[in-house]
């Protein structure tokens, strides 16, 4: 593709992850991170909040020049501490962090957001009231600081544009829009706050959004309205908060098609430019290099697995299949019910049919609480004891109460028995070289892994199929999820695919359950050459979605902003 040329000087990138990490907005920046500055060269600056654990990790401080020096010394003033230095992410981009730790506290200004932006930041008001109140006082803050700085000297000849990210960070928009500052703003969103709301809640967007395109007011009307009683006023506050954002910006981008048709449809604004997710695949190491990572991940998993189950019963793991999902805790979203009914499915199937392969399966799914090992697995794991137990070994490796993953494991009869054919270890804790257990990075327990399955009911774009197909692991998605629209365009889908696509249109839970259970008999059922070559195209099929060609839609949607601002301003004259 050709390279496309940025009317902007200044790129300025607005996030509440920018160096704090949430979610996948953290690795999207970052990621991209490199091929914006290769386009703005030194004018491409990030904001971020600032938090002590963070910063001491990720951000190098720096003496700011002496114009935002002076402007920094002002904002201190009014509360708002800027910290100016690098993020310590590849290309190492210019970094302004904002400490709201005494700004958070002062009344007057919780009142001038609810006077100006009819936003409650009252606790009452909000259900994680930490979290999305010190978004919303951090974004009012940088909206001040951008206001500002855009007065410098070092900034007034040039073309400065804004990219905010998310709702989260939104109030940043309303406020430079309400004072009527000269700036062109991208709005990105990578979810809506309604779509997801109702999608949690058991609402099938895609069917109501049939709705939308028979072009029938008053039904469209009446699902809305349905749809606010349902997440309740709270969540939707948020929307009509996320709307004005999508309606206010230059120019609106989702990150994916399916995305811009539920931003279309909830928020009644499609995009005008889709901006889609990429990986940073300048430097990726070879297959050859990747499938001889994987091997020596294989076998350290083997390893625990086989410290695991010796006090239950002995197992072989040469001819063992492992499989493993990641994600939030979000039982329905992220099809985790499916997931765990299709490979009950699976279990019944492979005992059936005698298979000699068994299948281990991994649910990296990250709870909300901090869980520690339990001391019954520590002690199963480090004892060197050949002494049996009657018990079947515990699915879940760490501390808590039975929750709803435990429920749908035993609904399915997913027992870790010994004759069962799949048994499955919930890992409800990041993935680290110091848990005790795996003892491996997340990347590297991925590369050991033969199968990701993300079979999620609600994903605008859906990074981790993308990250494991690039570390040689095949992959299946959903039709729904906004990487599987893209993949399920550029491959054909018939047969088994190193990256496969679910369908999920005019199917049933039922049916997709025991489609899902067939697409993974066949990576079971299948030769371990064939699974080599399988894993080979997984890698070769990620390299259609990276950065390189991905970021020029980011380009596209600044230059974009610059010319529809300018022609905005002509109108008002």
């Amino acid at each position: 593709m050709k390279q496309i040329k940025p009317k902007a000087d200044v790129l300025i990138e607005v996030s509440y992850e920018i160096v704090a990490k949430l979610g996948g907005i953290h690795t999207v920046i970052k990621t991209k991170a490199p091929f914006m500055k290769d386009y703005y060269k030194d004018n491409y600056i990030v904001i971020g909040i600032y938090t002590k654990k963070d910063a001491r990790k990720k951000f190098k401080r720096k003496e700011p020049n002496k114009e935002l020096k002076n402007l920094f010394q002002k904002l201190k003033k009014e509360k708002i501490n800027c910290h100016y230095g690098i993020w310590k992410a590849k290309s190492s981009p210019k970094a302004i962090l904002i400490d709201i730790s005494k700004l958070k506290r002062d009344r007057a200004t919780k009142n001038e957001i609810y006077k100006d932006y009819w936003i409650d930041l009252s606790p009452r008001r909000l259900s994680k009231p930490k979290l999305y109140s010190d978004a919303l006082i951090w974004s009012f803050a940088t909206g001040k600081l951008l206001s500002e700085m855009v007065k410098l000297r070092q900034f007034k000849k040039k073309k400065v544009v804004v990219n905010i990210h998310e709702y989260m960070s939104g109030l940043t928009l309303l406020y430079l829009r309400k004072h009527k500052t000269n700036i062109p703003i991208v709005f990105t969103t990578h979810a809506t706050v309604l779509g997801r709301a109702v999608t949690f809640g058991g609402v099938n967007l895609p069917k109501d959004m049939i709705i939308y395109k028979k072009k029938d007011k008053a039904q469209y009307k009446k699902v809305i309205d349905s749809y606010r009683y349902r997440v309740g006023q709270i969540i939707y506050d948020r929307h009509l908060y996320e709307k004005a954002c999508a309606k206010k910006a230059d120019v609106f981008t989702t990150v994916s098609e399916t995305l811009s048709k539920e931003a279309a449809f909830v928020l009644d604004k499609p995009a005008d430019i889709i901006t889609p997710n990429g990986l940073d695949m300048v430097t990726p190491p070879s297959i050859e290099e990747q499938l001889a990572i994987n091997y020596r991940a294989k076998k350290k998993v083997s390893k625990f697995l086989e410290s695991y189950f010796h006090k239950f019963y002995q197992i072989k793991t040469d001819n063992s299949i492992f499989f493993y999902t990641a994600g939030r805790y979000e039982i329905i979203t992220k099809g985790y019910d499916l997931l765990i009914e299709s490979l009950g499915k699976l279990n019944l199937r492979l005992k059936k049919e005698r298979c000699k392969n068994q299948v281990f399966v991994f649910l990296f799914i990250m709870t909300q609480k901090k869980r520690k090992v339990t001391d019954e697995v520590l002690e199963i794991v480090n004892s060197k004891s050949t002494k049996l137990t009657a018990k079947n070994p515990p699915n879940c490796l760490f501390k808590g109460k039975h929750d709803m993953i435990h429920f749908l494991l035993e609904k399915n009869k997913l027992l870790n028995r010994r004759c069962d054919k799949v048994k499955v270890l919930y890992y409800p804790a990041p993935v680290k070289r110091k848990d005790k257990l795996l003892s491996m990075h997340y990347k590297e327990a991925i590369s050991a892994m033969d199968l990701g399955i993300f079979p999620s009911l609600y994903e605008p774009w859906g990074y981790t199929p993308l990250e494991t197909a690039a570390m040689g692991t095949l992959a299946i998605t959903t039709d729904i999820a906004g990487f599987g629209k893209f993949i399920q365009k550029r491959t054909d889908q018939r047969g088994t695919k190193g990256i496969a696509v679910l369908t999920t249109k005019a199917q049933t839970k039922d049916q997709m359950a025991q489609r899902l259970s067939n697409m993974m008999h066949e990576i079971v059922s299948m030769p371990k050459e064939r699974r080599l070559e399988k894993r080979i195209e997984a890698n070769k099929l990620s390299e259609v979605a990276n950065w390189d060609d991905f970021s020029k839609e980011y380009i596209k949607a600044h230059n974009l902003a610059i010319e529809k601002h300018k022609s905005n301003k002509r109108e008002k004259r």
